[in-house]
C-alpha cells in the first residue's frame, strides 16, 4: 500500500486531529507521513528521509503513530456509523444566565467517508469474530454477555527491545506494555463506542477487555434499571 494510502486513508477518521469535542487543551496525536516525518526531524541530519521500515512500523500500529483515546473511540463510532462521523461533546444543554432559557446542543455531523458497505461489513464481523469466536481475543471477558460487542485488543508496545525478548515480569514497571480494547456495541445497532487504556499492565485482551466489559454492562443494562433497584453483578470467569 505505502505510507501515503495508509496515512491518506487513516486522516478521514480523524487521527493526527483534534476531534473538535468541547474540552480545553485537547492533544491532536501524530498521524505519520512523509511530510510529517520531514518537518518533526527537520534539524536531525540524516532522520528526515521516510524509509521502509518505517512504513512496516506504522502498519501494524507501531513507529511514529500517537494518538488519544478519544481520537480512537472516534474511529470506532465512525466505523460503526458507517462512515458518517460526528463531532463528538459533553454539554447537552446551555442556559442563558440572565433569563435562564435553555437550548440543547444538537448533535453534528462532522464529515463523512465514502465507504462500500462490503468493506465496512467485513471489518465489523471480524471485530465481532473478536468477542465471539473460538479463538478471539475478547471472548473470555465477553462471555455471557446480553449483547453481542464487535472489539479489537492491543497491547501497544512501549521500548523497544534491541533484537531480545519481551518479559513482562522482568521489565521495569513504566517500561511495560500498554493494554488496549476498543469497542462498540450491540453490533447489529450500536449505542456506544468505546476506547480504553491500562497503562503498562500488559494484554489488552486480559487487562483492558473486561474493564471495557463493565462499562457496557453499566451503560447498556445496569443504568436502564428502575431507581433503588438493585445493580445486577456480571462475573468474569
Amino acid at each position: 500500500m505505502g505510507i501515503d494510502a495508509i496515512s491518506a486513508f487513516m486522516k478521514q477518521f480523524g487521527f493526527g486531529a483534534r476531534t473538535g469535542i468541547d474540552l480545553a487543551h485537547e492533544k491532536a496525536g501524530v498521524l505519520p507521513s512523509p511530510e510529517w516525518k520531514r518537518a518533526r526531524f527537520r534539524h536531525t541530519t540524516g532522520a528526515q528521509k521516510w524509509l521502509g521500515g518505517d512504513t512496516i512500523s506504522v502498519s501494524i500500529g507501531q513507529g511514529f503513530n500517537s494518538y488519544t483515546m478519544l481520537q480512537l473511540a472516534h474511529a470506532v463510532a465512525t466505523l460503526a456509523n458507517d462512515g458518517v462521523a460526528m463531532r463528538p461533546h459533553l454539554v447537552r444543554m446551555l442556559e442563558e444566565a440572565g433569563s435562564g432559557r435553555r437550548s440543547a446542543v444538537p448533535a453534528q455531523v462532522s464529515g463523512r467517508i465514502p465507504l462500500a458497505q462490503a468493506n465496512l461489513d467485513v471489518v465489523k464481523r471480524a471485530m465481532v469474530g473478536v468477542t465471539t469466536e473460538p479463538g478471539g481475543t475478547g471472548v473470555r471477558a465477553f462471555r455471557g454477555a446480553a449483547y453481542v460487542v464487535a472489539g479489537k485488543s492491543s497491547t501497544a508496545q512501549v521500548a523497544g527491545l534491541n533484537g531480545g525478548r519481551y518479559k513482562h515480569e522482568l521489565t521495569p514497571e513504566h517500561l511495560r506494555d500498554n493494554a488496549l480494547f476498543a469497542a462498540f456495541a450491540p453490533a447489529a445497532h450500536p449505542r456506544i463506542a468505546i476506547a480504553l487504556v491500562v497503562e503498562n499492565a500488559g494484554w489488552g485482551s486480559a487487562v483492558a477487555a473486561p474493564i471495557v466489559r463493565q462499562a457496557l454492562d453499566y451503560y447498556l443494562l445496569d443504568r436502564q434499571r428502575p431507581p433503588g433497584s438493585s445493580a445486577a453483578l456480571h462475573a468474569i470467569d
